[in-house]
Parts: structure tokens; sequence; C-alpha cells
């Protein structure tokens, strides 16, 4: 879950090990919910690198753990 601030001008806010991962809604800054499917082939055996990028006015995006 993450509440949405949009993707601002970041092309690809949101990258698993490199590999870009569409996640970002319109901006609206409300609380939503998703399910990716993940190509296991992006994973590797070990740590995994999540990177989140942001450029919005207030906030970007904000994960809301469970």
């Amino acid at each position: 879950m993450n509440s949405d601030g949009g993707r601002g001008s970041t092309e690809h806010p949101f990258r698993l090990n490199g590999v870009p991962v569409d996640i970002a809604g319109d901006g609206a800054h409300d609380t939503i919910y998703q399910v990716r499917e993940i190509d296991p082939e992006i994973l590797v055996q070990g740590d995994n690198e999540l990177l989140i990028l942001t450029e919005t006015e207030h906030h970007g995006i904000v994960a809301c753990p469970p």
C-alpha cells in the first residue's frame, strides 16, 4: 500500500534491481493498494535492491506497511 504523490517528472520512479516497475498513479495523494507481478528473473539470490526516486512538490511515493 502506498500514498501516491505521483511520478512527477521522474521517468522511472521505482526500480527493482535496476528494472523499472510501474507503480506510480496519478498523483491524487490517495492511499492506493496495488499487487504487481514481478518477473522472477529480476530477483537475485540474497539482497535485492529497491530504488525509489520522486520529484513532486509535496511528497512522492510513501510506503504504508501493513
